[in-house]
């Protein structure tokens, strides 16, 4: 939603993929594995880009396979 309005660099934006991010670390742990960090780091790619709906996908699949 936040994307679609053109607000995919917004603060708001940020704060959502921050708190994903977090629920994707803590499960992920300490095994770290090229299966979750390939996409976790692909995430923070498309933050920056502000493709929130990709990086919300890429973390789905980090958090999949953790």
């Amino acid at each position: 939603m936040l994307q679609a309005a053109g607000r995919g660099t917004s603060p708001e934006g940020r704060e959502l993929l921050s708190r994903a991010r977090d629920v994707v670390q803590k499960r992920i742990g300490q095994d770290v594995t090229p299966a979750t960090a390939k996409p976790f780091a692909e995430a923070d790619r498309l933050l920056l880009s502000g493709d929130l709906t990709g990086a919300v996908a890429r973390l789905t699949t980090a958090y999949r396979a953790a």
